[in-house]
């Protein structure tokens, strides 16, 4: 990888191992929402993961590129194994 990308090359990119993922552990395939105002990354019941925006100019260093692709991975096994109708107990 380059030491810098942009942050247009940084989203494909990001989106583009996202589907390679899900792929390779036998999920149905997931959109990409990139949110203005979003603190962190989060996924739905339907797949729809939603990460904090990186406008297309931003130069992305590997340090930010290292801390989504953890999102990526982190929201994508949540796709695997969480029971979203799971509803808690309020004691």
């Amino acid at each position: 990888m380059k030491s810098i990308i942009t942050g247009m090359e940084f989203r494909l990119a990001l989106e583009d191992a996202g589907h390679k993922i899900c792929s390779a552990l036998g999920l149905r395939p997931v959109t990409f929402v990139w949110q203005d105002g979003a603190q962190t990354a989060g996924i739905t019941d339907k797949g729809k993961i939603i990460f904090p925006n990186i406008d297309d100019g931003s130069l992305v260093k590997r340090s930010l590129f290292d801390r989504y692709s953890g999102y990526l991975l982190h929201e994508l096994l949540h796709r695997k194994y969480t029971d979203f109708n799971a509803r808690g107990e309020s004691g």
